[in-house]
């Protein structure tokens, strides 16, 4: 039996039955027993002090530096979430967790289970929400080049505001941007919503973007009416492309 030995947690202390509670999913998610899994939580705010563990390297902010399947430079210690310092969402910490039990605890045909950081669809609360999945335009140039983008953009009222009593320039405005690669079949690199119902579209839209959705498929795809997601799947230039 593999044992777990060390996870390093970055939370308030306040939060440690979270964090247990999380760590007995993962034991009868896969029939483990606790005494199995030798545990040691690590909570803190600012300093881990993995400084004095042999073998544990942090960058220069003290945050862990471990690889994508999240395995530190010394055997047995792993570390993912916000203690990496990098995508510090609750789902994001969530799910490499999930990919780490599944390839120490899941067999040899998990071995090289971890996510995907490079299409995370993530969402800020505001007023109106902002969400994004995918490269922004300047990353997808500084990676692709300019000439090999086709962008797609669309601004409009969002219908919740149809019967507002105001003067279409004045009700709120949504905002999409769609990055494409040519040469990739115009493939969506990145998709940006600015307005109303933002954070629920891009749940969906994340998963095309996944499984490699071209602007065809977007384009092929039926609106659904009367909605805001609709304008997603009609940006124009819109139409079959075979």
């Amino acid at each position: 039996m593999s044992s777990l030995e060390i996870i390093a947690f970055k939370t308030n202390p306040n939060r440690i039955t979270n964090c247990f509670q999380l760590f007995l999913s993962i034991l009868q998610l896969y029939k483990l027993h606790l005494l199995n899994a030798f545990v040691y939580f690590l909570i803190f705010e600012t300093d881990l002090g993995l400084e004095h563990l042999e073998g544990i390297s942090l960058n220069d902010k003290g945050h862990v530096m471990n690889d994508i399947l999240s395995f530190t430079s010394q055997p047995n210690v792993y570390a993912l979430g916000d203690v990496c310092g990098f995508w510090e969402l609750t789902p994001v910490a969530i799910a490499a967790g999930r990919r780490l039990a599944d390839n120490l605890f899941g067999g040899p045909e998990h071995s090289q289970a971890c996510i995907d950081y490079e299409k995370i669809p993530t969402v800020v609360f505001s007023h109106p929400p902002v969400g994004t999945i995918g490269m922004t335009e300047s990353e997808a140039e500084e990676k692709y080049g300019k000439e090999d983008l086709k962008i797609y953009t669309s601004t409009f009222v969002n219908l919740h505001y149809s019967m507002m009593d105001a003067l279409p320039a004045d009700k709120p405005k949504s905002r999409i941007k769609m990055i494409c690669r040519k040469s990739t079949n115009e493939e969506v690199v990145g998709l940006h919503i600015v307005g109303m119902g933002a954070d629920e579209m891009l749940q969906g839209f994340g998963v095309a973007m996944k499984m490699g959705a071209t602007k065809a498929d977007f384009d092929s795809s039926i609106a659904i009416h009367p909605t805001a997601s609709e304008e997603v799947v009609t940006l124009a230039p819109w139409g079959w492309k075979e």
